[in-house]
């Protein structure tokens, strides 16, 4: 309270909101486009990326900037993107079958056969470790990253994507039950933060410390994708078409795996495994469509 004398403007006293653009977040690519147009109606485009984009992750951008600093959640390292359109020469007055009547010609002519084909890296991900376990480590809201000590094998498999410690939980320094206040830190030299023992090649880190594994340091599964398309124009009258078209979804079923649970110390079945599928994936599905142009 400032009665009965006024206040003076004190950030202790008053929340001050403050807004402004005080990151730098990067993105450099390498793109590379081949267009090329066949005789008798063939043509495709091929388009690849090399990318790398860099940002900061605003949850704890206000105490140490650096710590969030990484790639960019949205961060594809390769991208290739190949389309195909075939607008097939057969038909009344094309290459193939050109002398056909019109009658034949509504069913042997005006077919188009296009594909598209889509493969990227996989998305960035950062590794974690038991939250009720690092809550007695950092202060609310902290990053809870571990250790990173070893090399990690990356399986990619989706019981199990990377190297975790086998369901062992992070063991701290001093952690006993009831003594949570002391994990991480060496009661016998005056409260030392002290990182705890290797498991795998994971580590906790001491008290008040946020783990040296890197913000988004770590890809998940890459993505693969082919469409194909048959499609048909049939004249009805001067001014009206009929569209006939079937679609086939992921045309060789491919199965594209979503990213990993990060955690690295939780139960077998639930550390580094993959219980869903990526972003916009589907399994082989099939759409059938009419449609009548004036």
């Amino acid at each position: 309270p400032c009665s009965p004398t006024p206040c003076s403007f004190d950030p202790n006293n008053f929340r001050v909101r403050y807004f402004g653009n005080n990151a730098t977040d990067n993105y450099n690519s390498l793109q590379a486009k081949l267009h090329k147009n066949f005789n008798r109606g063939y043509s495709f485009m091929a388009h690849y990326t090399w990318s790398k984009g860099l940002d900061y992750d605003s949850n704890y951008f206000a105490v140490d900037p650096r710590v969030g600093y990484g790639p960019a959640s949205f961060d594809i390292r390769h991208r290739f993107v190949m389309t195909n359109i075939w607008d097939l020469p057969m038909g009344r007055g094309k290459a193939w079958l050109g002398e056909i009547g019109p009658v034949a010609d509504r069913f042997f002519g005006g077919w188009t056969i296009s594909a598209i084909t889509i493969w990227r890296s996989g998305l960035p991900f950062t590794p974690a470790y038991t939250q009720g376990l690092c809550a007695a480590d950092t202060d609310p809201g902290d990053p809870c990253r571990p250790n990173r000590v070893g090399p990690v094998q990356v399986s990619g498999t989706r019981e199990q994507y990377f190297a975790t410690t086998g369901g062992v939980a992070l063991p701290g320094k001093d952690c006993a039950p009831g003594n949570k206040n002391l994990c991480g830190v060496d009661a016998n030299n005056g409260g030392k933060s002290v990182a705890g023992p290797v498991t795998g090649p994971w580590q906790r880190p001491g008290a008040g410390q946020i783990g040296n594994v890197g913000r988004d340091s770590f890809t998940g599964p890459g993505f693969f994708q082919s469409d194909i398309a048959v499609a048909k124009t049939v004249a009805m009258t001067e001014s009206a078409n009929l569209g006939l078209r079937a679609d086939v979804f992921n045309v060789f079923n491919r199965v594209n795996l979503g990213n990993p649970n990060p955690c690295v110390d939780c139960a077998v079945g639930v550390g580094g495994a993959i219980t869903s599928l990526a972003l916009g994936a589907k399994q082989r599905s099939f759409q059938f469509s009419v449609r009548i142009q004036f």
